[in-house]
């Protein structure tokens, strides 16, 4: 009676289990094709949040870059020009200091402004501003008494190819490291260093 018994229990437990088996379990098609297209939006509105961040934080850099450049490089012009006047030359500017053979060299390319001071004709100092990529430098003709520096941002239509230092690209050509902005757009910022009563139109003492 006990084998029987025994028997009858485990063929009862293995039917269970067989029943419970059959039971199917997972996600209907419907159901994965909601997850997707969920998923497919949150990574969706997470790649326009990093990109909006990004462009936010390059704008950010851009802007002190450009503000500790142009800060730098005013604060050391005013200093030259009052070590002696100015004359022009090819775009560059020429300093000549009150002693004979102090000559003090301002030029720009590609938004790069390099100043180099001379002494007894050989190069002493060499120091460069960068400003961001697309900014333009111009060193004005000096005038009567007075001369004047433009700084010429970028379009913000344009995205300007970048070196490592966040300048111009160098090895690359003008058209490239310096597209033009799309016709009709606004025109870029510039700012003007006025420096006053430096310098005479013939490079005369003011």
């Amino acid at each position: 009676m006990k084998t029987r018994k025994t028997t009858s229990v485990w063929i009862r437990r293995h039917t269970d289990l067989r029943r419970l088996g059959g039971v199917r379990s997972g996600y209907s098609l419907i159901t994965v094709l909601i997850n997707m297209t969920i998923l497919s939006s949150l990574l969706g509105t997470c790649g326009v949040c990093l990109h909006t961040l990004f462009r936010l934080d390059h704008k950010e850099r851009v802007t002190s870059q450009m503000l500790v450049s142009l800060r730098r490089m005013e604060q050391q012009l005013r200093e030259d020009c009052g070590r002696g006047t100015i004359s022009s030359d090819g775009g560059q500017w020429r300093i000549h200091g009150a002693v004979d053979d102090e000559v003090i060299v301002w030029s720009e390319s590609r938004g790069l402004v390099q100043r180099e001071f001379f002494a007894g004709g050989e190069p002493k100092q060499r120091e460069r501003f960068v400003f961001p990529a697309g900014t333009r430098v111009e060193f004005s003709d000096p005038g009567e008494g007075s001369a004047v520096v433009r700084v010429r941002e970028g379009s913000v239509f344009v995205r300007y190819p970048e070196a490592g230092d966040g300048g111009a690209v160098r090895n690359k050509p003008e058209s490239v490291a310096l597209p033009s902005a799309p016709a009709g757009m606004a025109k870029a910022g510039e700012i003007e260093i006025q420096l006053q009563h430096a310098v005479e139109a013939n490079g005369d003492s003011a």
